[in-house]
């Protein structure tokens, strides 16, 4: 049996690997188009899209374009402007790297996604999935029938006051779970 610190080790090594990875991954929209590359650049975003062609990602492609070719909105063609960047080969330093990903725009999405995942792990959802069938044998058919008679008024509950709010009839959520708690 591992030791868990390995595990953990082992597990938090392949998103670090992949997060480095994609900012090299060659044939991207993305990086072929800061290469310059625009016509390979939108067959590879169609092909990305599904095998689609490229007139059905012409609004996509065309923000695209606009990213890497004006220079007021986009971080990316400023630096490569200012230090004249026209070879391939040359690659912008560290910090100018990892800029746009410190821009808020980026940020806030991503530790939205950390969070939820984040609640997702440690509210145990793992380890119930793991031995929900080992629960479900402990607790028994009749166990299992007033769980599932539970689960089914409490979605009938909400989808009544749901109903009662969107229509009008009640002012608030508030207001109706203290009527439907207090009858």
């Amino acid at each position: 049996m591992m030791n868990w610190r390995t595990i953990a080790l082992v597990n938090c090594s392949f998103p670090i690997f992949g997060f480095i990875a994609m900012y090299f991954v060659p044939n991207s929209p993305h990086w072929l188009a800061i290469k310059g590359r625009m016509i390979q650049a939108e067959h590879a975003m169609a092909w990305l899209r599904g095998w689609i062609t490229p007139q059905c990602i012409q609004q996509k492609f065309s923000t695209l374009k606009e990213i890497h070719h004006n220079p007021d909105k986009n971080l990316v063609t400023n630096l490569s402007n200012q230090k004249n960047i026209s070879d391939s080969r040359t690659c912008l330093n560290l910090k100018d790297t990892l800029r746009p990903y410190l821009q808020r725009s980026f940020c806030r999405p991503l530790a939205s996604a950390c969070c939820i995942f984040v609640l997702y792990t440690f509210t145990g959802s793992l380890a119930i999935v793991t031995y929900i069938i080992i629960i479900f044998e402990m607790i028994g058919k009749r166990r299992l029938v007033f769980t599932s008679m539970t689960g089914t008024m409490s979605y009938l509950t909400i989808s009544i006051v749901v109903f009662l709010v969107s229509q009008n009839h009640i002012s608030t959520v508030q207001s109706a779970l203290t009527r439907l708690f207090t009858c």
